[in-house]
């Protein structure tokens, strides 16, 4: 499949999770490294314990932990949900990740990820050890600049030559 017809569509049910731990003010400017075919990924921290390097997917609504990262964190399931992707449906584990940062943004989320092997984003991105989705982005406002290779997340106003999307 040609990465630029790939769909990383994430739709996680289960309870959502929890609001940020941290007041915002302002906004940050992160690091942003652009993957073959224009995939965003973003340096995130999980549980204070490993940096890792997750794909930024505004279309998927929760987060994805990769199955090795979660083992290596030695992460306990704290539930199930169903997992719906471009490659069909999937019952899979859930892991409290206590806190996942995207790193640069001073704001930590108490996250709980689906645990998946991810073997249709990993053929596009092999080092992607998760998935940031809707459950961290949705609070706030963020601008992608891939040309910069920055992500601006936070509160702030439209740029002039921005175009503001409410989802």
């Amino acid at each position: 499949m040609p990465s630029t017809l790939l769909l990383l569509l994430t739709l996680l049910t289960a309870n959502a999770g929890a609001l940020p731990t941290q007041p915002v003010g302002g906004a940050s400017e992160c690091r942003l490294r652009i993957a073959a075919g224009g995939i965003p990924l973003v340096r995130v921290r999980v549980t204070s314990q490993r940096d890792a390097w997750f794909v930024l997917d505004t279309g998927a609504s929760g987060t994805t932990i990769h199955v090795e990262l979660a083992k290596r964190l030695g992460l306990p399931p704290s539930g199930a949900a169903r997992l719906h992707t471009v490659e069909g449906t999937a019952q899979v584990t859930t892991v409290r990740l206590g806190t996942l940062t995207i790193v640069g943004w001073p704001v930590a989320h108490d996250v709980h990820a689906a645990v998946h092997d991810m073997a249709l984003v990993r053929q596009a991105v092999p080092d992607a050890e998760g998935i940031v989705g809707q459950d961290v982005l949705a609070p706030y406002d963020y601008l992608i600049d891939p040309r910069r290779g920055r992500l601006t997340i936070g509160r702030f106003s439209a740029p002039r030559a921005g175009v503001r999307v409410p989802l």
